[in-house]
């Protein structure tokens, strides 16, 4: 069973207790899920809040949002927030919350499906082979390495773990293959055709999560000087419905580093 969350005696709580929090079920994934609160209205003398899972202290935030980590896959978890002063006071915890993480669905390395990973091998193939052969709530694995890619399409039920130490590296304009796609959506005149260029897209997909502490880079230097030509994102979702973005770096987008177009719930994070 869950451990209370250690409180200070109500003597020393002399700073009100964090409000709403809450833990949207889209932001979780198997090991992990994000935590959103407010400041309370009169916490003026609040400078940073403690979060508790199980009754234990993971971590330190002065932002109003946490990443709980390192959570054990479809068990249910009681979590906290609260509130620190400078002068070393604390608030009582926030009205708990349960968080159930996804179960833990199979893995697909990257490097299985004969991804290189070292900065000079093309990757494309295999990375987009292994999500190919991903199955439904499997996660495929993007182990730490430089891995040079043009163009990745993603479906339906999949986990991205781009992982810590790892990096995208797009081919850049002359050297790599951009498809675009015509994509029919909604319009207030009936059906409208929308062109789609992205580096990375998804079209029509649902239960879409891309996480890791990875590095995703769109080689826009090589786009950035053709001002008249249609420069693609680095992300691009189009009629999805339920995606969480968490932890990764976008760096040198073409254009936008995303664009969302006609998707239903996405939590980015």
């Amino acid at each position: 069973p869950a451990r209370s969350v250690a409180a200070p005696l109500a003597s020393e709580a002399t700073l009100p207790a964090p409000v709403n929090l809450s833990a949207p079920p889209l932001a979780h994934t198997a090991t992990t899920a994000v935590l959103t609160w407010d400041r309370p209205a009169d916490g003026g003398d609040i400078t940073s809040y403690q979060i508790f899972c199980d009754g234990d202290p993971v971590g330190e935030t002065t932002r109003l949002s946490f990443t709980v980590r390192q959570l054990t896959p479809a068990r249910m978890h009681r979590v906290a927030v609260r509130g620190r002063g400078a002068n070393g006071l604390s608030s009582m915890p926030s009205d708990p919350v349960v968080v159930r993480p996804k179960p833990a669905g199979p893995i697909f390395d990257v490097r299985q499906f004969g991804a290189r990973g070292d900065g000079v091998a093309k990757d494309t193939a295999a990375i987009q082979q292994a999500i190919a052969a991903c199955t439904a709530g499997g996660t495929v694995v993007i182990p730490p390495g430089t891995y040079l890619v043009d163009h990745l399409e993603l479906k339906s039920d999949l986990t991205l773990d781009l992982a810590a130490g790892a990096t995208l590296q797009f081919l850049g304009r002359e050297a790599g293959n951009y498809p675009t796609a015509t994509v029919k959506l909604p319009g207030p005149d009936g059906e409208v055709e929308v062109s789609e260029f992205g580096l990375i897209t998804a079209r029509h997909v649902k239960n879409l999560t891309i996480t890791g502490g990875g590095v995703i880079n769109g080689n826009g230097p090589t786009w950035w000087p053709h001002t008249t030509a249609p420069r693609p994102r680095v992300l691009r979702f189009t009629a999805c419905t339920d995606v969480f973005v968490q932890g990764i770096t976008l760096d040198d987008p073409p254009a936008w580093n995303t664009h969302v177009v006609y998707v239903d719930r996405a939590v980015f994070s």
